[in-house]
C-alpha cells in the first residue's frame, strides 16, 4: 500500500499532534484508537512482569491540547464488541465469504445495554476528553473496525444523533484536503454479477509481480455449492443508481454486469469514473490467519504445494485477504495460479482513482479489515484510501438485498438531487429507515470514511503540503 501512496504524492512519514491539531475545525477532535501490550510489574514476584494487551487512545482537540487515555484490555473490548453484534442480529460467526446473519435481533431492552457497555469502555472517555467538541475524526484499531460507533445509543436516540463521528483511515486527509473533482458527472456502476461465468481470462496491467492470490481453499461454500451465491438484487440496485444518474446529469452511465463484471473491464473503467457503486460480495478470509513466524524459518522459499491452507497463506500481504467478487469469482484459480474472478484490496489499491470523488462498495462485509504482521488494520476501504478516493462507503455486514437498494437508492437522491454532501445524506437516509422502524442490522453497517464532503472552507489550507499515510500518532 505504501508504494501506491508514495506513487499519488503521499508519502509515508510521521505526523504530529500539534500539525494534525493546527488543521482540525473549531469544535471538533482527533482520536485515534490503538491496540498495545501494557506491561505491569508484578506485586508478588519482584523483577517479573505482566503484560496484557490493552487499548488506548490519543485525543487532540483543536486547540492543540493533547490527551492519553487507558481504556480498557482488549479481551473486554472483544467481548463488548461480540456481545453488542450478537443482540442486533449481526453475529461475528457470519462473518467471511458471503457471510449473512441468521440470528434474530434481540430486546430493544438488550441491545441499549450491550450498547451502553461497548460505549462506557471506548467512547465514553474519549467523549469526556473532548469537552464541548460535536465532531469527532476517529482512527479505529483492532475490534473497533467492527462496530460503527454512531449506532450506539447517546440519550433518547443513536449517539450520531448528537455528535458526528467522521471515520478517518488516516489522518493525512486533514493535513490535505482535496476538493471535489472538476470532470464531468461520470458513474461506473457493477452488479448483477456472474460469479459461475468464464470472466476475463487475461491477466490485468495493474496486478503486483508475484503478487500472493486470494486463499480459497476452504469455507464460505454456499448450500449451492458455491463459492459466491448470486445476488439478483444487486442487478436491480445497480440498474436503478444508474437511471438516477441520467436523470440528475444527463449522460450514459457504465453499467457492467453478469459476465461483463470482470476485473479487466472494471480496471479499465474505474480510473475515469467520477463516481463508483459496486453491488457485490465481499471477500474476506479466515481472522485466525497468523503470520509467519519462528517455526516458518525452515520452509523454503516457494514451497507452498503439499502444505495446509492455514500454512499457505501465512506472511501473505493483509491486503490479499481480502477483496471484491467479480466475474468468474466462484470458479477458483486459473491454470496459472490466478484468480480472475477476485479483486483483492492489494490490487484496488493499485488502481488510479484521483478522479473519483465518492466510491460506494454495496458488498458484505467490505469495511471489516485485519491486522498482521505489525501493518495495522487493512481492509477494502484503505485499499480506496490509496487508490486516490475522495469518500468512501463500505459496509460492515450484509444487508438483505431490498433494504439495501431502497437505503442506497434514497442517499443518491439526497446527494445528486438534493446536493447534500456525502456525510449528511447518508446519515438522513439512515434516519429515514429508523423513522421506518428499521432494525439496527438494516441500516447501521454503511460507515462512510474520507472528506465527508462538509468541511468550511475555512478549514482547508491554501497550499498543497506534502502528507503522510498516518494512523493514531505514537
Amino acid at each position: 500500500m505504501f508504494e501506491a501512496l508514495a506513487r499519488r504524492g503521499l508519502e509515508p512519514l510521521e505526523v504530529d499532534a500539534a500539525a494534525i491539531a493546527a488543521r482540525l475545525p473549531a469544535g471538533s477532535a482527533a482520536v485515534g484508537y490503538l491496540r498495545y501490550t501494557h506491561s505491569m510489574l508484578d506485586p508478588k514476584r519482584p523483577g517479573y512482569a505482566n503484560s496484557v494487551e490493552s487499548l488506548l487512545a490519543h485525543v487532540i482537540r483543536s486547540d492543540g491540547s493533547f490527551e492519553r487515555l487507558e481504556l480498557a484490555p482488549i479481551d473486554a473490548v472483544e467481548r463488548a464488541v461480540e456481545r453488542w453484534r450478537e443482540v442486533v442480529g449481526t453475529p461475528l460467526e457470519a462473518r467471511g465469504v458471503g457471510g449473512l446473519a441468521s440470528a434474530s435481533a434481540s430486546s430493544d431492552l438488550e441491545a441499549r445495554k450491550a450498547g451502553e457497555t461497548l460505549r462506557a469502555l471506548v467512547l465514553d472517555p474519549v467523549l469526556s476528553a473532548a469537552g464541548d467538541a460535536r465532531t469527532l475524526y476517529v482512527c479505529l484499531d483492532d475490534a473497533l473496525q467492527l462496530v460503527p460507533l454512531d449506532a450506539l445509543p447517546g440519550g433518547e436516540g443513536p449517539l450520531g444523533e448528537r455528535i458526528t463521528i467522521q471515520v478517518e483511515t488516516s489522518f493525512a486527509r486533514l493535513l490535505r484536503p482535496r476538493g471535489p473533482s472538476s470532470l464531468a458527472p461520470s458513474l461506473l456502476a457493477v452488479g448483477g454479477v456472474d460469479y459461475q461465468g468464464e470472466g476475463e481470462a487475461r491477466a490485468v496491467a495493474y496486478r503486483a509481480s508475484g503478487a500472493a492470490a486470494p486463499p480459497l481453499a476452504r469455507g464460505g461454500v454456499s448450500e449451492e455449492g458455491r463459492l459466491f451465491p448470486s445476488l439478483p438484487g444487486t442487478r436491480r440496485e445497480s440498474e436503478e443508481i444508474a437511471r438516477r444518474f441520467r436523470e440528475r446529469f444527463g449522460a450514459a452511465p457504465v453499467v457492467l454486469a453478469e459476465r461483463a463484471a470482470s476485473k479487466e473491464r472494471f480496471a479499465e473503467a474505474a480510473p475515469m469514473a467520477r463516481y463508483l457503486h459496486l453491488a457485490t460480495h465481499g471477500f474476506f478470509s479466515d481472522a485466525a490467519v497468523k503470520v509467519q513466524g519462528e517455526d516458518d524459518k525452515g520452509l523454503a522459499a516457494g514451497s507452498w504445494r503439499g502444505m495446509s491452507f492455514e500454512s499457505t497463506v501465512k506472511g501473505m500481504s493483509p491486503l490479499t485477504l481480502c477483496g471484491l467478487a467479480l466475474a468468474g469469482a466462484s470458479r477458483g484459480m486459473d491454470s496459472l495460479g490466478r484468480v480472475p474472478g477476485i479483486l483483492t484490496a492489494e490490487e484496488l489499491a493499485g488502481i488510479d482513482l484521483r478522479k473519483c470523488d465518492l466510491a460506494v462498495l454495496s458488498a458484505c462485509e467490505t469495511k471489516v479489515g485485519i491486522g498482521r504482521a505489525g501493518m495495522g488494520i487493512h481492509s477494502l476501504q484503505s485499499a480506496l484510501g490509496a487508490a486516490g478516493v475522495r469518500t468512501a462507503i463500505t459496509a460492515l455486514w450484509r444487508v438483505p438485498d431490498e433494504r439495501t437498494c431502497e437505503l442506497m437508492a434514497d442517499f443518491y437522491r439526497r446527494l445528486w438531487i438534493e446536493k447534500k454532501p456525502a456525510a449528511t445524506a447518508l446519515w438522513e437516509s439512515k434516519g429515514a429507515a429508523r423513522k421506518k422502524g428499521w432494525p439496527i442490522r438494516d441500516w447501521a453497517g454503511w460507515i462512510l470514511s474520507g472528506d465527508p464532503g462538509d468541511e468550511p472552507a475555512a478549514t482547508r489550507p491554501a497550499s498543497r503540503p506534502t502528507t503522510a499515510h498516518a494512523g493514531a500518532p505514537r
